[in-house]
């Protein structure tokens, strides 16, 4: 079974496609009604001038008011962080460059990622790439309930992906993965953190319109039903509906204090590595270094985590990922009769605490550990004929702060 990174955009696209006519049929609504200007409203009657009068400028406002919702879920949000630092002395010279990158886009249905992180060493006029990570990220909520269901569908979530990156320390010289797969959440939904609660308020504020038979149903702290002076149609108002509902889930979805998650997906992966390690080489420490050739597999992943945002300035997240063989599930190494026989997994944690000074800028504690069970590995001939084994490197942790600005 091979994924086919051309097949993963084509879901992509379909599924942005989708998402968007939502949009689109809400926008011609919004358009609509906008446009009109002349009312025939009959001051006979108070109590109907009254009524007509409020359905007009509510309607307007309510519509204005999903207007620059949408607006702000089809925005691109970003972030970016430099850091550098260097030492210098008469015989040695030695920098250290550090750039990080973010880019999102929606919350619900879909939210697209960009994340990027590179560490760049210069010693002595070599430049060296030590640590690279860029990731594009696609989830969607397959399951889109009607607005009236008490199920709203955040339990569930697809997602596709492409990540590319190197890690020297690894001896990971480029690796390029790309997969797909479901996410199952949960979502503290009773306790938000104080911008949750505050748009809830606001939306609780906002008259609910639908139509009703032939009529226009208007509730708030009581209900009633009148004839539409603005001549809204069934699909108008399920359309008004749906996108109050989208924007009481996309506000779960972003200020829950509590996220529980497992991810369940298959990846197909393409590896160019090296083995490099310091070995008791024909009786002396040696540092040896060999090259591989590409390989490529599948592998199936499971990730459980958690984001804890107790207030809106403050984010903890957790991500481990377990990432195990499909197929042969050992890794393994011969010559002759000597044989090393390793079980086949990599383990990649993502783990981060972000504080929001402002609007524009945070600071983050930031530590990132890749463990590979089975790293490259080859036997080596000593001069006396013996043969010793060569395992490259396991385990690897990079840690610090980072300031990001965001745009």
């Amino acid at each position: 079974m091979r994924i086919n990174p051309f097949l993963v955009s084509i879901l992509c696209i379909h599924v942005t496609v989708g998402a968007q006519n939502t949009d689109k049929e809400f926008f011609k609504v919004y358009k609509r009604i906008n446009a009109q200007r002349i009312f025939h409203i009959d001051k006979s009657d108070l109590s109907t001038y009254y009524l007509d009068s409020l359905e007009v400028v509510e309607m307007q406002s309510l519509l204005e008011f999903y207007n620059t919702y949408l607006n702000q879920e089809h925005k691109l949000n970003g972030k970016a962080g430099f850091s550098f630092n260097g030492n210098e002395s008469d015989i040695n010279k030695f920098f250290r460059i550090g750039v990080s990158g973010k880019i999102d886009k929606g919350v619900y249905p879909s939210e697209l990622d960009f994340d990027l992180n590179v560490l760049t060493t210069i010693q002595n006029g070599v430049f060296q790439e030590n640590f690279s990570d860029i990731d594009v990220s696609f989830d969607f909520h397959p399951y889109r309930p009607a607005a009236e269901s008490k199920n709203d569908g955040l339990w569930l979530e697809n997602y596709v992906f492409v990540t590319r990156f190197n890690n020297n320390f690894l001896g990971i010289e480029q690796r390029y993965e790309t997969g797909l797969g479901f996410v199952f959440n949960l979502y503290s939904k009773n306790k938000l953190t104080q911008n949750g609660i505050a748009n809830n308020h606001k939306l609780n504020k906002i008259p609910r319109y639908e139509i009703y038979g032939d009529d226009l149903k208007r509730c708030l702290e009581e209900c009633y039903l009148k004839k539409s002076i603005l001549k809204i149609t069934e699909h108008e108002s399920k359309t008004i509906i749906n996108t109050r509902e989208r924007y009481a889930r996309s506000n779960i979805k972003k200020y829950s204090q509590l996220r529980l998650a497992l991810l369940l997906g298959i990846q197909y992966e393409l590896e160019k590595s090296m083995a490099t390690n310091e070995i008791n080489f024909n009786s002396v420490d040696t540092l040896l270094t060999e090259e591989f050739e590409a390989t490529n597999k599948i592998r199936w992943q499971v990730r459980p985590s958690i984001t804890w945002q107790p207030t809106d300035k403050y984010k903890l997240k957790i991500y481990p990922f377990f990432k195990m063989p499909i197929g042969n599930q050992y890794s393994v190494v011969r010559q002759g009769a000597l044989v090393d026989r390793r079980y086949d997994y990599f383990v990649y944690l993502i783990s981060s605490f972000s504080i929001q000074v402002d609007d524009n800028f945070q600071i983050a504690l930031n530590y990132r550990m890749l463990y590979d069970n089975a790293p490259k590995r080859k036997y080596i001939q000593q001069n006396d004929g013996s043969y010793i084994l060569l395992v490259g490197q396991k385990h690897n942790s990079t840690y610090g702060i980072s300031f990001a600005f965001g745009f």
